[in-house]
C-alpha cells in the first residue's frame, strides 16, 4: 500500500524516477483528533496513510498513487494556461481506478493529497482538492469500500474550508468524522485578516454516506467558547469606557472594534453547540453593557440566522 508510481520518462530521467518512487512515500503514523479518548479511537481507527502529491510529483506528467485494496489515484496534467492559480503541482485530471476498472473520474483541478483511514469492514479515502482563491478555499472528496470484492463507492465531498485540518480524521462514540472548518462567517462584517469567524465542523462517515454531524462535538464548541469569553473579558478590562457602537457609523458595516466580533464569534459557537436562547442572551447582554447602543444587534442576528439556514450546521 501507498507504493507511487510516476509513468512520466524525461529525458535521462531513469535513475530520478527511482529516486521519486523511493522518496516520494510519506506515511503519517495515527494522525487523528483525541476525541473521544484513546481507547475509543484505538477502537474506532485501525490505521492511516496519507499521502501529499508535491512529494510525489516532481515534474507535470503522469503520476500514479496505489491506495491499496486494488485502488490507484491516476493523475493526468491538464492544460495549466489561464484558470485559478495554485499549487506548484499544477492542475490535474484525476482518475480513481478500481482493480484496473475506472470508476470515477474528479474535474481538472488541484488535488494535493490523499488519505486512507480504516474502521471496521469499511476502508475510506479522502482526496483533497484546492479549488481556488487568496483565502480560500480547500475541499475533500470522499470514497468508501466495505470489502475487497464490492466496488468502490464515491461519498461525496466537503462544501469548502480554509485549509484542512491538522489532524482531520477523527472518532468519537465509535463513529468515524472528519474535521474542517465552516466559513459561512468568515468575511462577516470583516476584512479576511482580522476575522476569527471559522467554525470547527465535522462530517459524518459511513460506508454509504458522508454528512454534516456536529452535534456530538458540543464538548469541543464549548471548550471554544471558554477560551473566547477568556478573550472577551480581558478586551473588556483593556477598554475603559463604552464604545459608541458595535458597527462603524460611517457606512462601511463594519466592526468598529476588536470586541464585537469576539461576541459574535462566541454566539455562533453557541448556535453550533445548540444553545440558542443563551447565544442571544448573552450577545444582548454584553452589547448593553459594553456599548452606548444595541443598534445593530436585531440586525446581525437575522443575518446570521439567514446564513445558517444556507447550509446544514
Amino acid at each position: 500500500m501507498g507504493k507511487v508510481r510516476n509513468t512520466l520518462q524525461p529525458w535521462g530521467a531513469g535513475q530520478r524516477l527511482l529516486f521519486i518512487a523511493v522518496a516520494a512515500i510519506l506515511v503519517l503514523g495515527m494522525t487523528y483528533r483525541q476525541a473521544g479518548g484513546e481507547d475509543d479511537q484505538a477502537a474506532c481507527i485501525r490505521s492511516l496513510f496519507s499521502v501529499r502529491y508535491a512529494n510525489v510529483v516532481k515534474d507535470r506528467g503522469q503520476a500514479s498513487i496505489d491506495g491499496g485494496d486494488g485502488i490507484v489515484f491516476s493523475l493526468s496534467p491538464a492544460d495549466q494556461r489561464g484558470g485559478t492559480p495554485g499549487p506548484s503541482i499544477g492542475r490535474r485530471a484525476l482518475v480513481i481506478l478500481d482493480k484496473g476498472r475506472k470508476v470515477r473520474g474528479l474535474a481538472e483541478s488541484f488535488y494535493t493529497s490523499f488519505s486512507r483511514v480504516e474502521k471496521d469492514a469499511t476502508t475510506y479515502w479522502a482526496v483533497e482538492e484546492y479549488t481556488g482563491g487568496t483565502h480560500c478555499c480547500t475541499r475533500f472528496h470522499f470514497l468508501a469500500k466495505s470489502s475487497s470484492d464490492d466496488p468502490i463507492q464515491y461519498l461525496g465531498s466537503t462544501d469548502g474550508t480554509m485549509e484542512p485540518a491538522e489532524n482531520p480524521w477523527v472518532c468519537k462514540g465509535k463513529n468515524l468524522y472528519f474535521e474542517d472548518s465552516d466559513i459561512r462567517f468568515v468575511h462577516f462584517h470583516i476584512d479576511y485578516a482580522h476575522s476569527r469567524l471559522y467554525i470547527p465542523r465535522f462530517y459524518r462517515l459511513t460506508p454509504s454516506s458522508v454528512t454534516v454531524s456536529n452535534r456530538p462535538f458540543k464538548d469541543v464548541y464549548r471548550d471554544e467558547i471558554a477560551e473566547v469569553n477568556a478573550e472577551i473579558e480581558e478586551k473588556k478590562r483593556s477598554m475603559g469606557s463604552k464604545s459608541s457602537a458595535l458597527l462603524r457609523g460611517d457606512g462601511m458595516r463594519v466592526f468598529a472594534d476588536e470586541l464585537g466580533p469576539l461576541l459574535v464569534q462566541r454566539t455562533i459557537l453557541y448556535l453550533f453547540a445548540r444553545e440558542d436562547r443563551r447565544a442571544w442572551e448573552t450577545f444582548l447582554k454584553d452589547v448593553r453593557s459594553r456599548y452606548k447602543t444595541a443598534e445593530g444587534v436585531a440586525m446581525l442576528r437575522r443575518e446570521i440566522e439567514k446564513l445558517l439556514k444556507e447550509t446544514p450546521y
